[in-house]
């Protein structure tokens, strides 16, 4: 092709374009060597970083193991005094239930007391009879240590001394 002098220009030879079209193809295919190799890697790092994720995600079982045990051990070392003083106020709570009076006793109690009324009013209506009061015939003077009483005088006989001062 001529130029405006009339002068050929060397680039646009036909061996001249075939080299440059050839060194063109070769450079497109080192570009996509490249960027497969560069893909190819970035794939690589992107599972190596999971692969490092899904390490740090494992539950580290053997430590948890330990620590489940010694808690169990240390819950357990609570909750015995806990327990035992749960059995023992159950304990106390039994016998004062035993010894407790309900009210459903106390009713029953009642009743039977008020049912006794027609037996009282016919003891009361009844005539008295004459009681006489009786002195002991015997009285303690004093005591001694052991309990003992120290004199035991009858009442005749401490009725005639007291006379007898007079």
């Amino acid at each position: 092709m001529p130029t405006r002098n009339g002068d050929y220009d060397a680039r646009f030879e036909p061996a001249a374009l075939e080299q440059r079209v050839r060194g063109l193809k070769y450079g497109i295919k080192d570009l996509a060597a490249n960027t497969t190799s560069q893909v190819s890697s970035l794939s690589n790092q992107i599972s190596n970083l999971g692969t490092k994720l899904d390490e740090r995600a494992k539950i580290p079982w053997p430590a948890l193991g330990v620590m489940l045990s010694f808690l169990t051990i240390v819950g357990g070392l609570v909750w015995y005094p806990v327990k035992e003083g749960q059995e023992r106020q159950q304990r106390v709570i039994e016998k004062m239930a035993e010894a407790t009076v309900t009210q459903k006793d106390l009713d029953i109690r009642l009743a039977a007391t008020t049912d006794d009324g027609p037996r009282r009013s016919e003891a009361n209506a009844m005539p008295k009879q004459s009681t006489s009061y009786r002195r002991p015939m015997f009285r303690v003077v004093g005591m001694r240590r052991s309990g003992a009483p120290s004199t035991m005088r009858s009442s005749a006989t401490s009725r005639g001394s007291m006379k007898s001062q007079k």
